[in-house]
């Protein structure tokens, strides 16, 4: 504006031009059509070119696609690239989850473009609970924790019948959740039943 008010007071008039400008701020001319100290006619127009900011490009939509090729093709449009890692349920691991800006935003050239990229689904790590001793709460106790579990009943003299003996894996070991544990659970001591019989002998005597 302050360019257009001298040339005014000067009895000139003007043309306005604008072209992208990485350095020069929005709205300052850059450049003129006659050169300054120019002596000209009254009333001439004077063509002025004016920066219109710095030029703006659309980022590439890189969602779905891999590491690798998204960082490629947002670099080989000028962009740089900073990349996230996060878990996804959904996304496979090592793809693009999401982007910002977002696809067909439009930016400065060179600006920073940040990719989250899946690392697959999150693997929760359990620790065994120890259920020795216990008996139907020993189910409840493992499907609280995300553990899935499997029965195996065993002779045993020493543990009551219905309790925990042991399990697989044993209590204390770290295991990805949804893991099946094998609890060993006592049958108790076997009886065993005699057959039952009159007690008489066969008795064949000679006549």
């Amino acid at each position: 504006e302050e360019a257009k008010t001298t040339l005014n007071s000067l009895g000139l008039g003007y043309k306005a031009t604008y072209q992208p400008s990485n350095t020069i701020p929005e709205g300052t001319v850059i450049s003129q059509g006659t050169s300054s100290g120019t002596k000209v006619a009254k009333n001439t127009t004077i063509t002025l070119s004016i920066s219109s900011g710095p030029e703006s490009s659309s980022v590439p939509n890189v969602v779905g696609q891999d590491q690798v090729g998204a960082s490629s093709l947002l670099e080989s449009a000028g962009f740089k690239v900073s990349v996230k890692q996060s878990y996804s349920d959904s996304v496979e691991q090592g793809k693009v989850i999401s982007q910002s800006p977002s696809g067909s935003t439009t930016v400065s050239p060179g600006s920073t473009v940040t990719i989250t990229v899946s690392q697959g689904k999150e693997t929760k790590m359990v620790t065994v609970p120890n259920v020795v001793g216990m008996s139907t709460d020993a189910q409840n106790t493992l499907t609280s924790l995300g553990l899935n579990y499997s029965i195996v009943e065993t002779k045993d003299t020493n543990v009551e019948k219905g309790k925990v003996i042991s399990t697989s894996p044993s209590a204390g070991q770290q295991v990805e959740e949804g893991t099946s544990v094998k609890i060993y659970v006592s049958k108790g001591q076997e009886t065993t039943t005699a057959a039952s019989g009159n007690g008489a002998g066969n008795n064949n005597s000679g006549s």
